[in-house]
């Protein structure tokens, strides 16, 4: 009787072990990176410009220029730079004239040359000057008129992506538009990805059904859909090398596809029920989903923002996220590296901009 009450007391901790690893797999296996967001520590915020106008559902992209030595945005109908080592405000230009009711993206052409604006009409100008080059209205649509809420230079500079309503590409040295592609489904959001493949061969554009459709600009027709986990896509990247394309889903997740076969290389969960439970998301929404993503410059890193205020660096290979970013309190609607890779840029829509330090733990 002793010796099997004693068995009895020695399996009883090896059940319990085996029991807890059990209980752990299926938690690792539900929330795919749990462990990960757990044991990532907290970014440093090194520099927060507040107080800026909020333009809605929007994104306000901020980026840094080439050098990496200023940060670029809009606020309202100007464009706006901020020096990386003191945080000064450098000048600024406000565009006059016409009827633009808000600027809502901004990006500095791959040569460095042109900045092109979204806003009631697409603008290009001469990046040294602020002189306009072209002053491009959005195609009509079924919706009617729609203001251009997100724009694309082609690797080349030479051709622009122009979303509203649907995808259109504009030639900037003819001055006219050479192709449009149709969005296949619409809603009231206009958070809805785009981005010309480092090749320059394929668009690929994010529809509000959840699908991410690569659009070949040499055949114009679709050559493959990736049908992601949520409703809609809010942001796309691809990798520098054009290998994969990564998307910010509307469920709380980022994808990301490898191109040549369309299959899910890795899901990653951005903001988890641990990290609300553990009140690392304050600002959490009872709806969670990813709002803006980016790959590193050498392709290893991906970062994710939220519409909970919180951002996220995770290793590509891995899955394993490195950084964990909080301070914003609204949702992050911009994410961009430095051109070094060890610095990240977000806005929100708490109307702040802030720079983190992401370099390699």
């Amino acid at each position: 009787m002793n010796s099997t009450a004693a068995a009895q007391r020695r399996a009883l901790p090896k059940a319990g072990i085996c029991f807890l690893a059990i209980a752990l797999l299926a938690i690792a296996l539900a929330g795919g990176t749990l462990f990960a967001t757990q044991a990532a520590p907290e970014a440093q915020q090194t520099q927060a410009i507040t107080g800026l106008a909020v333009p809605g559902f929007a994104r306000s992209r901020v980026i840094f220029t080439p050098t990496g030595e200023s940060i670029i945005g809009t606020e309202k109908t100007s464009v706006v730079a901020w020096d990386r080592a003191s945080g000064r405000e450098l000048p600024q230009f406000t565009l006059a004239g016409g009827d633009q009711p808000w600027f809502y993206d901004l990006q500095i052409s791959p040569d460095g040359t042109m900045l092109a604006i979204g806003g009631s009409e697409a603008i290009v100008l001469d990046r040294a000057s602020g002189k306009q080059i072209r002053s491009i209205r959005p195609l009509p649509n079924s919706r009617g008129d729609e203001p251009v809420y997100q724009v694309a230079f082609s690797p080349d500079s030479a051709k622009l992506a122009i979303q509203s309503g649907s995808v259109a590409i504009y030639d900037i040295a003819s001055g006219t538009y050479e192709q449009n592609i149709p969005a296949q489904q619409r809603s009231l959001v206009t958070l809805v990805g785009m981005a010309f493949s480092p090749d320059g061969r394929y668009i690929a554009v994010g529809q509000e059904n959840g699908q991410t459709a690569l659009w070949d600009l040499h055949s114009r027709q679709i050559v493959r859909t990736f049908e992601g986990g949520g409703t809609s896509v809010g942001d796309l990247a691809f990798s520098p090398d054009g290998r994969s394309l990564a998307t910010a889903d509307d469920n709380g997740t980022a994808s990301i596809w490898d191109i040549a076969s369309g299959r899910l290389a890795r899901r990653i969960t951005v903001g988890s029920d641990w990290d609300t439970l553990l009140g690392r998301r304050p600002h959490a929404e009872p709806h969670s989903w990813s709002s803006a993503i980016a790959f590193s410059h050498d392709g290893g890193r991906l970062a994710v923002g939220g519409n909970d205020a919180t951002a996220g660096v995770w290793d590509v290979r891995s899955g394993v996220q490195i950084y964990r970013l909080t301070g914003h309190t609204g949702m992050v609607s911009s994410i961009a590296f430095s051109p070094n890779d060890r610095s990240l840029v977000t806005r929100s829509a708490d109307g702040s901009v802030r720079v983190w330090s992401v370099a390699a733990p």
